[in-house]
């Protein structure tokens, strides 16, 4: 949901108004998957997801930040 209202912010809309539901762009189980725990306790992934939508390069990183520019 970060993604969706950082992009309606930088657009100056609500959320709800963006042309295309994000789900419809980016597969949300395979991106959570990405970041799963991995087969070491307590070991998990660590990296980014880049993509771009609505015209906007978003990149979310496993430590949870998110940067839409």
């Amino acid at each position: 949901m970060r993604v969706v209202e950082q992009v309606a912010d930088a657009e100056g809309v609500l959320p709800d108004s963006l042309e295309a539901p994000l789900n419809d762009l980016v597969d949300p189980t395979s991106s959570d998957r990405v970041f799963e725990s991995t087969a070491t306790a307590g070991s998990t992934r660590r990296g980014c997801i880049a993509f771009n939508c609505w015209g906007y390069d978003v990149t979310v990183s496993s430590d949870g930040t998110t940067d839409v520019s």
